[in-house]
């Protein structure tokens, strides 16, 4: 990293095998145990380190985390600053934080009513930390033991970024699990809205985001701009929504001009908050919600002679690790081939994934075999991925996570 400095007096230095520096040079954030020959110093967990290669060359800085798989999340620092111990940091993290707003303000995002992903973790040199902005509330989730250390002082920040009135922490990721820190859910600093439910605006939808009793952070802000792009497929429409959460993307086709919408999901919190949603928009009378599972509501819609016009399938990561990767691509299979059957003669099935080992290619085998057997015909048009705001980086692979293909099913 040209520009970094540290004294190796004051920061514990972990030294790389033979062989572990090119792949870190080259920008991967992350060093492995397996990378690691020896550490000098006692590093804390979530203490700063200073990487350096088996020919004691400097790599840069980073946090130790000793239970992670992750042992050290490389800190990107640009060239003329300095880290020789934490007093450094909080002054990096404020710079931060702006640049990430500043882009997120170029790529369109309103900074005051509306909601975008301000960090999202490596991508926007934080790691561990993503936040999400509803409104004027924030919600963070603080993935590894670095980030956990700097609670207060992200805290602080975002309360003297403007326009914020509250800020959320809910980090309970399998990744801070992983790093051996405890789940953590509440309300940080500043005061809630009613009910927990953060309003915001996204284009022409009133929303709201569950930020403490909701899934992740409170929605889904990824797939938002799918669902603005899917206006113009989805009018004159039968829009079937499966793995709704709060109505999102439906309502959006809604606005769009579908004609109609069910939604089917399994949290009936979900499910209300989406009626109250579709409701508030004006878009009562066209939308139904129903709770239920998803493969036995398709099911069960299929046996009934059912079909819609455009069918939008996202559910939920079905595996975190690698390693249940053939039991994710059978559940994939199961949910796609039921979509299928409730997809109407010249429609559009969606159908998404964001298991970051399922992809385009995985997508592709699961539906077109599945429409073999049900004896149906398919074209490809469109392969999407997860919304501006949410920018991979280039050399972690498992943060272009999210895919979302429309086919044309005949």
């Amino acid at each position: 990293m040209p520009g970094f400095q540290y004294h190796q007096a004051m920061l514990p230095v972990v030294t790389l095998v033979r062989g572990a520096g090119p792949r870190l040079r080259a920008g991967h954030p992350w060093v492995y145990p397996a990378d690691i020959a020896g550490v000098q110093g006692e590093p804390a967990p979530g203490g700063l380190v200073a990487v350096a290669t088996a020919e004691g060359s400097r790599i840069g800085p980073g946090w130790y985390s000793p239970a992670s798989r992750v042992r050290v999340r490389l800190f990107p620092v640009l060239p003329g600053e300095t880290i020789e111990g934490d007093a450094e940091i909080p002054g990096l993290l404020r710079r931060r934080l702006a640049a990430a707003a500043s882009l997120r303000s170029a790529l369109g995002y309103d900074p005051v009513a509306g909601a975008a992903r301000m960090v999202f973790g490596e991508s926007d040199g934080l790691p561990g930390l993503v936040v999400d902005r509803y409104g004027r509330v924030m919600v963070i989730q603080l993935l590894s033991a670095g980030m956990d250390r700097l609670r207060p002082a992200i805290v602080e920040a975002l309360m003297e970024s403007g326009n914020t009135a509250a800020v959320v922490e809910r980090s309970e990721s399998g990744s801070r699990e992983r790093e051996g820190l405890p789940p953590a859910r509440g309300l940080l600093a500043g005061e809630l809205p009613p009910g927990g439910l953060a309003p915001f605006r996204a284009g022409d939808l009133d929303l709201d985001a569950d930020v403490i009793e909701g899934q992740k952070t409170g929605f889904y802000l990824d797939q938002r701009d799918t669902w603005i792009a899917l206006r113009d497929l989805a009018r004159g429409r039968r829009v079937l929504d499966v793995c709704c959460y709060l109505g999102a993307a439906g309502l959006s086709m809604l606005r769009g001009g579908a004609t109609s919408l069910l939604g089917i999901d399994t949290s009936r919190r979900a499910v209300g908050i989406a009626a109250t949603l579709a409701a508030r928009n004006g878009l009562g009378d066209r939308a139904r919600f129903t709770v239920a599972d998803a493969g036995e509501e398709m099911a069960r819609l299929a046996a009934a002679g059912e079909s819609y016009d455009l069918v939008f399938l996202d559910p939920s990561a079905f595996a975190k690790a690698r390693a249940h990767r053939t039991a994710s691509l059978r559940a994939y299979a199961a949910l796609n081939a039921a979509a299928i059957a409730v997809t109407a003669p010249e429609g559009l099935l969606v159908t998404c994934s964001c298991t970051p080992w399922v992809g385009a290619a995985e997508l592709a085998d699961i539906v077109d075999a599945a429409a073999r057997r049900a004896g149906r015909g398919v074209t490809m048009l469109e392969i999407r991925g997860q919304a501006r705001d949410h920018p991979p980086h280039p050399r972690m692979p498992e943060t272009r996570y999210l895919t979302s293909v429309v086919w044309h099913i005949r």
